[in-house]
């Protein structure tokens, strides 16, 4: 995705909250779309666990160990699974 930073998300996630609702405060300095992910630009495609995410990428859901992927353009980059460790 570049070099550009993107923010740091808090490790609480409330219950029901949506990437649209956490990244307000950054939006200013991290724009978030279907063709821009901060410093990145051409078209996003977003995963959710795993599975394509169809609509705004900003009404993806913020779950507990919900397991977000945001790419810019093509190749499609693989999913990764993550393992989170124990109490997270």
């Amino acid at each position: 995705m570049g070099r550009g930073r993107l923010p740091d998300i808090p490790r609480t996630v409330d219950a029901g909250s949506e990437l649209l609702q956490k990244h307000r405060s950054y939006d200013e300095h991290v724009p978030l779309g279907s063709q821009r992910v901060g410093a990145a630009r051409g078209q996003v495609t977003a995963f959710f666990n795993g599975r394509p995410f169809e609509g705004n990428p900003r009404r993806i859901p913020l779950l507990a160990h919900a397991q977000i992927q945001l790419d810019v353009g093509r190749p499609l980059v693989a999913h990764e699974s993550i393992r989170f460790p124990n109490g997270l």
